[in-house]
């Protein structure tokens, strides 16, 4: 899967799952749909930062930096 492609789903799941839970109870919440996902990218991005940053130690780490 692509970066922007798994950017994409991780961004519409919450709203994907708010609008299914609304089909069986009538009833939704969109502000916390929108928490949701901006959580989701925060996360996402922090978890792409880290490991950048570790493929980065490691390097210098072989180099003896």
């Amino acid at each position: 899967m692509s970066l922007k492609t798994e950017i994409l789903c991780r961004i519409l799941a919450p709203y994907v799952d708010k609008l299914a839970e609304a089909l069986l109870t009538a009833d939704i919440d969109f502000e916390e749909a929108t928490l949701e996902s901006i959580a989701e990218i925060i996360c996402f991005k922090v978890e792409l930062t880290v490991r950048q940053m570790t493929r980065e130690l490691n390097t210098r780490m072989q180099n003896g930096e």
